[in-house]
């Protein structure tokens, strides 16, 4: 790999996005980038650019798992565990869907 500049192309697969999500990213002036040439210019992304990018990009949680009960399910959402299954076909064929 070289230390130079990289182009759109070569800069995507580094940040696991398409080369059209680098050009939005530039667009939107979230990736530091260079143009160079005539008219618009072709775009050139330093190296540092792409580690500087993904250190902003990245979230730290501040959450913590939630916590199950003992069936497993996240403490205060509901299971299905109740469901009548007569009353599930019933409602299916009413909607004309069995």
């Amino acid at each position: 790999m070289s230390d130079g500049p990289l182009t759109v192309k070569e800069a995507a697969p580094r940040l696991g996005l398409s080369a059209a999500s680098v050009y939005a990213l530039c667009a939107a002036r979230k990736l530091r980038h260079r143009r160079v040439g005539v008219g618009k210019g072709k775009i050139v992304i330093p190296p540092d650019a792409i580690d500087e990018y993904l250190a902003q990009a990245t979230v730290d949680s501040t959450e913590t798992a939630p916590r199950t009960t003992d069936t497993g399910s996240p403490k205060g959402l509901k299971t299905f565990a109740n469901l009548d299954p007569d009353r599930l076909l019933a409602a299916w064929k009413k909607q004309g869907k069995a």
